[in-house]
């Protein structure tokens, strides 16, 4: 039996599954993905197919990630969580507090998707 490659030139930039919005980064060819209840955001690197985990527990309150998206300004992406947005650079994850919104009620579930013109 043949494996399946993981990762594949078919991939778009964003897919849903089991209520979770993913998205792909090709600038920096990884797989972005909010895992909910392990309050993380998972990156999968598509050429080293190494999984980084992005623990955001510590940035708040006890927030649970939803859904994921690339920011228009090509810099950034932004996950929804149960009490707010957090935004991140991407390629370092790191947090850039400009990009988030606290106490927002989302409650428990949360998709959004960033239009531009």
């Amino acid at each position: 039996m043949q494996k399946k490659p993981i990762f594949n030139d078919e991939f778009q930039v964003k897919s849903t599954g089991l209520g979770v919005h993913i998205a792909y980064d090709p600038k920096f060819k990884q797989i972005l993905c909010p895992a909910r209840y392990r309050q993380e955001i998972v990156i999968a690197e598509q050429e080293s197919k190494k999984i980084r985990h992005i623990d955001i527990k510590p940035l708040s309150k006890q927030r649970f990630p939803h859904s994921l998206e690339l920011h228009p300004d090509g810099k950034h992406y932004v996950v929804t969580t149960n009490d707010g947005l957090l935004g991140f650079e991407r390629g370092t994850h790191k947090l850039v507090r400009e990009l988030c919104f606290d106490d927002i009620p989302l409650q428990t579930h949360s998709h959004f998707a960033i239009y531009h013109s």
